[in-house]
Parts: structure tokens; sequence; C-alpha cells
């Protein structure tokens, strides 16, 4: 089926908290037939005043009389419009002048149904017995609306997968170099790899990163430089700097044999004041990279789920916007272009303010690629951000290897 849902109502408020949730997971509420209204109005289900419309709003006469809501499911499974539906209801809580809900007549119903049905049954935590009432009967019903709408999201979602075909993801192939190299942090005893290194192993890997360069001294960072091409980034190498821009550590467009040797010595003295020089290693050189979309590509290896892949917007945006999605790894092609366009942002990587649109093809490769390195090889976390996408590219401009322990 679909994704138009049809929502049935007694009380507004879970409703709107509903179609919020509902709108994000990508429902849509239906257009009811003209049959359909034609017999909610003839069939006199909610008052006169209220027009026959979706969401079904059925005021006190669904609180009072709550054998309605059997009769308005019966009727929407033949509506061709709608693909699944979503009722809520308030609990009568053990008010004796109310009817209680009648469970037999909907499992009766409920048995016969082709499409996704989930309730929002509003009572109290206590009322336990009304919930295990839901369960004898086989339908999904939560106490709020938002759970209920995640549930029905998720089914719908479940029903999608179920169409498609299989879509297996095809094994990494990574070099003996590339495990030679791992081994070697791993002897030395290294578990967060700096940039450098983290970008070694990448390029390895096959996956295209800015060249960069260590340089532990002033001079070395220049030849650095002349050698490169500028304009060149310069960023702090040091074991306890995470956060390179935070801590004055981020020098960017130096364009001349001046400007490397100032940006060096500025680099030096914000690290000597702030963290000490103990564990200073030097700064690395970079091309600048032209400007370009930024994205973020993630992975972890998270103790219940098992690998992770993470993908969304880069730069400030990751923290500023949260928008980013998440996949058990390895995946797909098919798969790492689902998470492209499930980021609310997806829009940005079609091109915006003069800037070429992204490469899907060569950033689901990146995707692909990274979810292959968490599931495959001792790697803990990774985190490639900014990937900068330019000139049909997708270039890492910096990343971070987390090693798994023994």
């Amino acid at each position: 089926r679909g994704k138009k849902v049809a929502l049935i109502t007694h009380t507004a408020g879970p409703a709107i908290l509903a179609s919020d949730v509902l709108e994000r997971g990508g429902l849509t509420l239906a257009e009811l037939s003209a049959e359909t209204k034609q017999v909610l109005r003839k069939e006199g289900m909610f008052p006169a005043f209220i027009p026959p419309q979706n969401p079904i709003d059925l005021a006190t006469f669904g609180y009072m009389d709550k054998s309605i809501y059997v009769k308005i499911v019966k009727l929407l499974e033949k509506d061709p419009t709608v693909d699944c539906m979503f009722p809520i209801c308030m609990s009568p809580v053990g008010d004796k002048n109310l009817e209680v809900f009648p469970f037999e007549e909907m499992k009766k119903t409920k048995e016969s149904l082709t499409k996704p049905l989930v309730f929002v049954w509003i009572a109290p935590s206590k009322y336990e017995d009304e919930f295990k009432s839901w369960d004898r009967i086989g339908i999904p019903a939560y106490p709020n609306s938002e759970r209920s709408a995640t549930a029905l999201v998720n089914l719908v979602r479940i029903f999608e997968l179920r169409r498609e075909p299989l879509d297996e993801p095809s094994p990494g192939s990574f070099s003996k170099e590339f495990f030679k190299e791992i081994d070697k942090f791993k002897s030395a005893g290294k578990v967060s790899l700096l940039e450098h290194e983290s970008k070694r192993l990448l390029k390895l890997a096959g996956i295209d990163v800015a060249d960069t360069c260590l340089a532990k001294t002033e001079d070395e960072a220049v030849r650095a430089a002349n050698s490169l091409g500028y304009p060149v980034v310069m960023k702090v190498a040091h074991e306890k700097i995470l956060h390179k821009s935070d801590a004055g550590g981020v020098k960017l467009n130096l364009k001349t044999e001046g400007e490397v040797k100032g940006a060096y010595r500025e680099i030096v003295a914000s690290v000597e004041k702030k963290w000490g020089t103990e564990l200073f290693l030097g700064v690395t050189i970079q091309p600048m990279i032209p400007e370009g979309i930024e994205v973020i590509v993630g992975a972890l290896r998270d103790e219940q789920a098992g690998p992770v892949i993470m993908f969304g917007l880069g730069g400030i945006w990751v923290e500023t916007l949260k928008d980013v999605v998440y996949r058990l790894a390895p995946i797909s092609v098919r798969e790492a272009r689902k998470m492209l366009r499930e980021i609310k942002g997806h829009h940005i990587l079609k091109g915006s303010r003069g800037m070429d649109p992204v490469n899907e093809g060569t950033l689901c490769e990146l995707l692909v690629k990274t979810s292959q390195l968490i599931e495959q090889c001792q790697f803990q976390e990774i985190d490639l951000n900014p990937v900068i996408c330019v000139h049909n590219q997708c270039l890492i401009a910096d990343a971070r290897i987390i090693l798994r322990g023994q």
C-alpha cells in the first residue's frame, strides 16, 4: 500500500501532535473518497456542524459511543484513497456512565483488515488491563500519539522494505599494505590517530583525501607548502587537541612563505599558552580545497547495534542542525542514495548559491566504502568532517580514526 493515512479522533491536541510525527515520517493525510464522506454524513457518526473530512473529528460522539470507531474502521477499509488508519481514543478511565470500548467487535473487524492500523489509547499507566486488551486482540496501541505515530511510520516502512528486492551490500576489498599500516599503528600502541595518520589509511583504502604533510618545524612547513602549491591550509597536530579551530589551530588560505611562517608561529604560541608543547607534534599542511558543499560521513561500532554508518550536512551544520541519518553497516549503493534523500537539507546537495551539485555517485561510493571499513576493519570510530564536494569529487578535508582496543 501507500503512505496516505486516515486519522480518526475525538480530541484535537493528540491529533495535532500525531500529524507532525506522521508528516516527518513521510505519511500524508488521505483525501477521503466522496462515497466515504457521504456515508459518514448519512450515518450521523459525528456532529452535523463538522465537515466530513480527514482528520475525521468525532467530537464528543467518539467519546460517548466508542462503537463508532469500529464502524469507521470498516468504512475506511473499503476506501481506495486510504492506505492506513490511525484512530485516537480516550479511555473512559473507570467512568461507569460511559460504555467500554468494544474490543471483541474490533477484534472481528481486524481479522478482515488489509490496511495497517495503529491506535492511540489515552489512558493512565495504572490502567494496565486496558492495554492488555489491545494486546489480546492483536492491535498495536500506545498511550500517547507520538509513540503511536512513530509505530505507524515504522510499520509502513516495513511494508515498503518487503516490496523491495533484496539488496546485499558488496564486500569491501582492501590491500595488504592497508592492513599492514593498521598493524603498525596498533603495535606502536596508537588508539586515536591524528589527521595525517587517518588520511594515510584512508588513501590506502582507496578514498580521495586532500594531500596532507606533517611538518615538525617552521622550515618543514615552508617546504611542504612549496611542494604542494599555494594557497595552503595549516592545522595543528597535537595528541590532545580534537577541535582544532576552537584551539586557534587552523589557518586558511595561506598564499606565501611569509604567511606560512607567521601562521606556524601563531599556532605554536596558541598551543603553548593553552595546552603546552609536550604533546605538540607540529602542523599539517594541505592544499586549500575550493569552496564546495560540505557534508559529514561518520561511522562507529556501537555496543548494541554493531557497525553503524552516519551521513549529514557537514562543517558547523552538523552541530547546529543535527541533520543526520544512520544505517547499520555495511550498506549498498542503493541504500546510500536513500540516505542522501532522507536528510532534511537534501536540496542543498542539488547545488545552491552558485555551487555545483554534488556528484551523488561519488558520494555514495564514499558512504559504501566507509561502511565497509567500519564493518571489516579494526576501527572503533571514523569521523570525516568536513568532506568537501566540488568538481565531481568528494575530498576528505579532515579525518579522525579511532582504532579498536585489544
